[in-house]
């Protein structure tokens, strides 16, 4: 029987932040984590027979979850699904939570590449995105996931934002390019303003 290769994605977070605001609150995230296993296993009684697992993407704050609760997590998509040739298992990080001991987590649960949701490399554009870090966090951030066993990484950056010269934006690739980081996925300041834009355009956006 012909079978098709797959990918999962999970994302750990809605729009309005409903997984932070209960980050205090185990059994309200061990019940989250419980519903969304039984999901999986619902979509892995229906596709586990003709569809191979290729890739799996975490996005969100997977590390609000105690060590039981993702390795719970990962077991249940490895367990429900044929993983046997998962090449590419990516976990979404915000360059504050990057640690050395982390990311040694990580790569014990089999996390092979990391997605930095850095925004930008300098201080101007990540205090006009509101963000709560500096430049030096993702620099730092950077270093640590190269450092580690993890040998994959690509790096989020913002682009569109209204108070940033062009300049400053070609700055920031720049920048990307000096480190050496391969990867980059950009993502407009504006998500909205994709809505409007034929769909074949708007997934170009996206890679």
């Amino acid at each position: 029987m012909y079978r098709r290769m797959a990918g999962i994605y999970i994302n750990l977070e809605d729009s309005s932040g409903s997984l932070l605001a209960q980050r205090s609150r185990l059994n309200v995230l061990s019940r989250y984590v419980r519903a969304l296993c039984r999901e999986i296993g619902h979509y892995g009684a229906s596709h586990a027979e003709i569809e191979t697992l290729e890739a799996l993407y975490i996005a969100g704050p997977l590390h609000l979850l105690t060590d039981e609760l993702q390795q719970t997590l990962v077991e249940t998509v490895v367990s429900d699904f044929d993983a046997t040739a998962l090449r590419e298992f990516t976990v979404e990080l915000e360059p504050l939570q990057a640690s050395a001991a982390y990311l040694d987590d990580l790569e014990a649960r089999g996390c092979n590449r990391i997605h930095l949701r850095a925004r930008a490399l300098f201080d101007e554009d990540l205090l006009s995105l509101g963000c709560n870090y500096f430049a030096s966090d993702v620099h730092e951030a950077i270093e640590l996931i190269e450092a580690s066993r993890i040998n994959r990484l690509s790096v989020e950056l913002c682009y569109d934002i209204p108070t940033q010269p062009f300049e400053y934006w070609a700055a920031n690739l720049e920048k990307r390019a000096h480190r050496k980081v391969k990867h980059v996925s950009l993502r407009p300041f504006d998500e909205d303003a994709l809505l409007g834009l034929p769909r074949q355009l708007a997934c170009c956006f996206f890679f």
